[in-house]
Formats: C-alpha cells, sequence, structure tokens
C-alpha cells in the first residue's frame, strides 16, 4: 500500500488490499481507502471479497469469464437483484443443534455455524408466521433476530449460478 501511494497517483490500483489482514489491519486498510477516496483520489479495487466491495466501492463491476456481468451502484445491484427474486434471508441466534422442521414450499431454513440459523426464501408475513409457529411450539426463544435486505454477496451468488447454467 505504502508502495501504490509513494508517487501519488491520480489513480490508485489495489488488488485484494485486505486479503490476509487481520480485523484490525482491515480496518486501518478501509479507513485509509474511505480517505484517499473522501479527497477526490480515483481508486480501482478487486477484490473477492464482496463485503468489502459493499463497504468501499462508489460503483461496482461484477466479472465472470474476464466479461462484465454486471455493473451498477451497490444500491442498483441489491435493488435490482430484489426485484428479480422478492425474498429476503432471516436470521436467528438459539441454542445450538435444534432439530430443524421442515419448512413450507419455497423456503430453505438451515444451521449455518453453531447456534446461527438462516431461513431463505422469505417473501411474506406468512413465511415468518411459520418461523414464530416454530418457536411457539419447541419453545425457542430466540437471542437475535436479524431480516436482513439483500447483499452485495447475495447478489454475486446468484448470478455466478445463473452464469454457470447459461
Amino acid at each position: 500500500m505504502a508502495v501504490a501511494l509513494a508517487g501519488d497517483p491520480e489513480v490508485l490500483f489495489l488488488d485484494e488490499p485486505s486479503a490476509g489482514l487481520d480485523p484490525q489491519s482491515r480496518q486501518v486498510v478501509f479507513d485509509l481507502i474511505a480517505e484517499l477516496r473522501d479527497a477526490g483520489k480515483a481508486i480501482i479495487l478487486t477484490t473477492h471479497l464482496m463485503d468489502d466491495a459493499q463497504r468501499l466501492s462508489d460503483y461496482v463491476y461484477i466479472i465472470d469469464k474476464g466479461c462484465t456481468v454486471a455493473q451498477g451502484t451497490v444500491a442498483e445491484l441489491t435493488a435490482r437483484a430484489a426485484e428479480d427474486q422478492d425474498t429476503r434471508p432471516v436470521s436467528f441466534s438459539a441454542p445450538a443443534g435444534l432439530r430443524l422442521p421442515e419448512p413450507p414450499a419455497g423456503l430453505r431454513l438451515e444451521e449455518t455455524a453453531s447456534g446461527q440459523y438462516r431461513l431463505d426464501g422469505v417473501n411474506s408475513p406468512e413465511h415468518l408466521n411459520w418461523l414464530t409457529q416454530w418457536w411457539l411450539k419447541e419453545s425457542i426463544l430466540p437471542i437475535e433476530l436479524n431480516l436482513q435486505s439483500r447483499s452485495l454477496e447475495d447478489v454475486f451468488l446468484e448470478i455466478a449460478i445463473k452464469e454457470e447454467k447459461a
């Protein structure tokens, strides 16, 4: 990073600037990138970490096999994806190892990590009602509940799946 900044370039090319860094060092890099951007520096950032792109980018190009398959601001890309697939993931924390019921058609419920669960495909209040009825029946009081908006990673994965099928 220091070498890239040494000549005070008008355009800064950063390839995976947070790769291999611990969380504290990543934050330092993110803060520096934000300062440079706010000072008017043009920054081209390549990354496979969609949360980094979502956090740092003004404009995003998603490239597959050397071709641009989607582009826009993070808000545009996530809004477009939400229109194409009107669902939201719901994540929650609860005791690990719950016996998971079979969800209604169109939903997928899984334990993603010890005590972390995700319900994909939610697109109606009835879906949330199903989830809360299961909690009531099993006397589950979730520790945390998060109804998530679409992320850039969700968009990327949806595009990648479409591209693989094509």
